[in-house]
């Protein structure tokens, strides 16, 4: 019974994001098997973060759009909700976006 009651207090996996483009982002959504969260939008030089709480393992993508143009993201290996990880998401000035995954 304990662990049934543990097993719904996972926070879910940290995902920040950091545009270090001189552009906002828009139409940023995080998204992965069974699970989609809205951002919004990140101004210039802006940060901000998500928690994702994947049922299965995924991988996770981070698709955003500047000026009209989309561009996306995904880490390489797939991520379960177990709060071990923190998924960084980083923006550079041509809009490419890396995504790593690292234990907390």
């Amino acid at each position: 019974m304990l662990m049934a009651l543990l097993s719904g207090c996972i926070s879910g996996i940290p995902v920040n994001i950091d545009n270090r483009s001189a552009s906002p982002l828009t139409n940023v959504v995080v998204s992965g098997k069974g699970f989609s969260e809205s951002v919004g939008s990140i101004a210039a030089g802006g940060k901000a973060q998500v928690r994702v709480r994947p049922r299965i393992a995924t991988t996770v993508k981070v698709v955003f759009e500047v000026a009209g143009r989309r561009y996306s993201g995904t880490t390489a290996e797939d991520l379960e909700n177990d709060n071990t990880y923190t998924v960084e998401a980083v923006v550079d000035p041509e809009f490419s976006i890396s995504i790593s995954p690292s234990l907390r």
